[in-house]
């Protein structure tokens, strides 16, 4: 009986291992398939972005694991009784310096991604990318502690 259920088990996870890279590109999926629609892309277009995103995730790769690490020694270094400046400076020079090169990545990206797209197609997407950028800005000013509006007490 328990082979059944091991076996029933494992038959279940493989099947949804093997499925979920075919729902990630379905169109109910992420914002990429919202653009891919709204670009209105030939089967051609979807495939050579689709190279593109999976090249810079698999050259990123290296550089977002080095980040993850840098940010965890950098959380120890603070948590540590006795704060080291000299290396918090070093680990925050580190860290800028990864996100340096990622942006660098994605304007590589964002280059290479506008390389395939007709001119039309070129328009939507870049005011799809300022709506996005607008809207991410929006978020992060609305938040209280970003905001030069707060709330102020009224004593004052």
């Amino acid at each position: 009986m328990k082979k059944i259920i091991v076996t029933l088990l494992a038959t279940v996870l493989l099947v949804g291992a093997l499925t979920l890279p075919a729902a990630a590109l379905s169109p109910q999926g992420g914002r990429d398939n919202r653009l891919t629609q709204t670009l209105n892309l030939t089967p051609e277009q979807q495939q050579k972005l689709l190279d593109i995103r999976q090249t810079f995730q698999r050259d990123t790769l290296p550089i977002r694991q080095h980040m993850q690490r840098t940010r965890l020694e950098l959380k120890q270094l603070w948590a540590a009784p006795q704060l080291d400046q000299s290396q918090i400076q070093g680990k925050v020079k580190e860290k800028t310096d990864l996100q340096i090169q990622l942006v660098q990545k994605r304007r590589d990206l964002a280059a290479k991604i506008k390389a395939v797209l007709t001119p039309d197609q070129l328009k939507t997407f870049e005011k799809y990318q300022n709506r996005f950028r607008d809207g991410l800005a929006c978020h992060r000013f609305a938040h209280p502690l970003h905001s030069d509006t707060q709330a102020k007490p009224a004593n004052q």
